[in-house]
């Protein structure tokens, strides 16, 4: 007959409630930072979205745009289709650039087919901050159709 000691006994199932517990907490813990992840991106989501309907509600849409490295500039294309060419409006500083363009009232009716809130739509408006100073003299812009073209030197 074997001797078995009470105190160590105890001391096993202890030692396997606390593994337990462990294992338990770690999938918490686990399961909370996703469910954290998710929330961070409905944020996001709806912190732009809040965004975009105050910037409509001033009048305004953002334009898609694109920017390609050219290794030693950055060429901005935004695109702003149905604005009125003469209205474009460009401002380089030495940490943003802003476009600005009146769109055409009959681009709008035939984009947005009647939808109420698009009749406050007037203007596209558009600010990207650059990732570094630069000299805006040596920076330069043209429009090219509905595009915006904007070169920028690097250094």
């Amino acid at each position: 007959m074997a001797f078995v000691d009470p105190f160590e006994e105890r001391r096993r199932r202890i030692n396997e409630l606390f593994r337990d517990a462990l294992r338990r907490i770690e999938e918490l813990e686990a399961s909370l930072v996703n469910e954290l992840m998710r929330l961070s991106d409905e944020i996001e989501y709806e912190r732009i979205l809040d965004e975009r309907i105050n910037m409509l509600s001033s009048g305004a849409i953002e334009p898609l745009y694109q920017i390609i490295d050219r290794g030693d500039s950055i060429q901005i294309i935004v695109d702003m289709p149905g604005a009125v060419g003469e209205t474009v409006n460009v401002y380089i500083g030495e940490s943003e650039i802003r476009v600005e363009a009146r769109i055409d009232e009959d681009a709008i009716r035939r984009a947005f087919r009647g939808f109420v809130w698009a009749e406050r739509v007037e203007r596209y408006s558009w600010t990207y901050r650059l990732p570094f100073k630069i000299d805006p003299s040596r920076a330069s812009w043209r429009v090219a159709g509905s595009r915006v073209i904007i070169t920028v030197p690097k250094g």
